[in-house]
């Protein structure tokens, strides 16, 4: 999908990848509505962008993404403001195993909402004109991860959702493309404190050692590219590593015996 005149709606988007998502967004010519749990914060990033790009074009709207009806909200504001919407970017998310249950509850309860809101306000079936839903997983997504298992995990289950939402038995009726980007170990503050929200304290010298060899050295502007590769050419179902300079498809195949 072309972004130019689309109107996307980011989770998680007053900082980090969020932010650059909607930048990136906002560049290829879309209007953009983020939500965060900060409404300071959020409304600070809209002032930066409507300096950079113009009135009328980002809004922001509150919402924690555990809760269906706060995002439902951002939902609707995306609709009334801009009398349409094209493209879900579930993107909130945290790496703190320490906090399991609440990490759990934002990075898979939260994509799951947003996918299903996605189809209630984009779905074919439900009188819209379809579009394309980017999941944030991981690198952590495809590979394991034993530093920071329960994020692992969380992220193994958004690559699943999308593989299973992305296929045409899906597809074919709403209209909507369900992708994933999975980027590598990034430059924001969700993995430079990491280290400090660890389940096991045992693990804080192996993590920090793995964080030297494989360092944070991608920027959010870089995986922002894979992003918008992500919606200009990915198939539904398709997967996007972005690392290491790199952005390219993922196949994952399962042998049958």
């Amino acid at each position: 999908m072309d972004p130019s005149g689309k109107v996307a709606l980011v989770t998680g988007g007053a900082g980090g990848l969020g932010r650059a998502f909607a930048k990136a967004l906002l560049t290829a010519g879309a209007k953009v509505v983020i939500s965060d749990v900060d409404p300071a914060v959020g409304q600070k990033v809209v002032e930066e962008f409507e300096s950079e790009f113009g009135k009328n074009k980002i809004i922001f709207v509150k919402a924690d993404v555990t809760k269906s009806s706060e995002l439902e909200e951002v939902f609707k504001a995306a609709k009334s403001t801009f009398n349409r919407l094209d493209i879900v970017i579930n993107n909130a998310g945290i790496m703190r195993d320490c906090v399991w249950e609440k990490q759990v509850d934002i990075n898979v309860k939260g994509v799951v909402y947003g996918l299903l809101l996605a189809y209630k306000y984009m779905g074919k079936q439900n009188g819209g004109a379809g579009g394309v839903v980017v999941n944030l997983s991981s690198l952590a997504g495809l590979e394991t991860t034993p530093f920071l298992p329960i994020y692992c995990a969380t992220k193994h289950g958004v690559t699943a959702l999308t593989r299973a939402y992305g296929d045409s038995v899906h597809a074919d009726v709403t209209g909507v493309s369900v992708v994933a980007v999975c980027p590598g170990p990034a430059d924001t503050p969700l993995m430079n404190d990491a280290q400090q929200y660890l389940l096991h304290d045992y693990l804080a010298p192996v993590l920090a050692e793995a964080i030297k060899v494989v360092g944070t050295y991608n920027k959010p502007e870089f995986i922002a590219e894979g992003l918008m590769r992500a919606i200009r050419e990915g198939e539904s179902g398709s997967l996007w590593l972005v690392h290491d300079g790199d952005i390219s498809q993922v196949t994952m195949s399962v042998q049958k015996k």
